[in-house]
């Protein structure tokens, strides 16, 4: 899949393109890249997505989660438009026509029931469709996709993400929330507690869960383990703001230093607190084991 910005002018490649955010590529944004891709076989052209992005913000996905799912659903142009100055005073009669006709070479067009585009968001469905018949370009509109009779958002994963409700997550997403990254060396307080933990190097680009402790499902080489993932300060042990990602693995022996892991969110164990001492943070710990091994055991 070619990634390149929307500014881009392509000459001779006729495009099909699905526009939107697809930060979270849950299931509305699954149906645009289905609606689109079938576009792009029914005309023997391209497959393309635009996706209006926020420099800076993290993200549910990282950029390689994100990019990889769009190759596996049959993109094979992703067209990034930054959600900048130049971009938000475009009219919206200017960014059809001058944008997706004249620059992208747009043939056909898929978006949701609700897109707004152009200055103050003054484009919508009806101007689309006017200007699809005025113009003669291909529309396809998505109506709205629903999760137990709300309408499925980002703004509504982001928000089960913050409250630490992985499951949720993952029901609305059709996949687990993942982080991945680096296995780093830190205080080794674990050790000392008989809980050794694997320590992620995080970049900051992605949203972390609410702090607490999770089930996790760990991706190591080829292997999964079974794991408990504490996302916080660890108020006990440390002081400070730092947020740490600290794993422990289940049946694992070996070295994870340098190596690179994946981290896949079950559940929820408990909420993050500050415990009396070491001596109450291990019992909880080894409760919080105990109770990872019952959940195994009946699965």
């Amino acid at each position: 899949m070619k990634i390149i910005p929307y500014q881009e002018k392509l000459d001779s490649t006729a495009i099909a393109v699905a526009i939107g955010k697809f930060e979270t590529l849950h299931p509305g944004h699954t149906k645009l890249i289905e609606a689109v891709v079938e576009a792009g076989q029914a005309l023997s052209i391209t497959p393309a997505v635009l996706s209006i992005e926020h420099p800076g913000e993290p993200g549910v996905l990282s950029f390689d989660e994100r990019e990889g799912l769009l190759s596996e659903s049959g993109i094979r142009l992703h067209l990034t438009c930054a959600f900048d100055e130049h971009f938000m005073n475009l009219s919206a009669e200017a960014f059809v026509r001058d944008v997706l006709l004249s620059n992208l070479s747009v043939k056909h067009v898929v978006v949701g029931h609700d897109f707004r585009f152009g200055h103050q968001r003054t484009g919508d469905v009806a101007l689309l469709e006017k200007l699809s018949d005025e113009l003669g370009f291909g529309l396809t509109v998505i109506p709205e996709q629903t999760y137990d009779g709300k309408k499925l958002s980002s703004s509504g994963i982001r928000e089960a993400l913050s409250n630490g409700d992985v499951t949720l997550v993952e029901d609305m997403m059709g996949r687990p929330y993942c982080l991945s990254g680096t296995v780093v060396t830190g205080k080794r307080l674990g050790r000392t507690l008989g809980f050794p933990t694997a320590n992620l190097n995080t970049d900051g680009n992605k949203i972390l869960p609410a702090s607490g402790v999770y089930i996790t499902k760990v991706a190591v080489d080829e292997n999964t383990y079974y794991g408990l993932t504490n996302v916080g300060s660890n108020p006990t042990v440390h002081t400070g703001n730092d947020i740490f990602v600290e794993t422990n693995l289940m049946d694992f022996s070996g070295d994870l230093y340098g190596k690179n892991i994946t981290l896949s969110f079950v559940e929820r164990v408990r909420g993050e607190r500050k415990f009396a001492s070491t001596y109450e943070l291990k019992n909880q710990m080894e409760s919080d084991r105990m109770y990872l091994v019952t959940k195994i055991t009946h699965q």
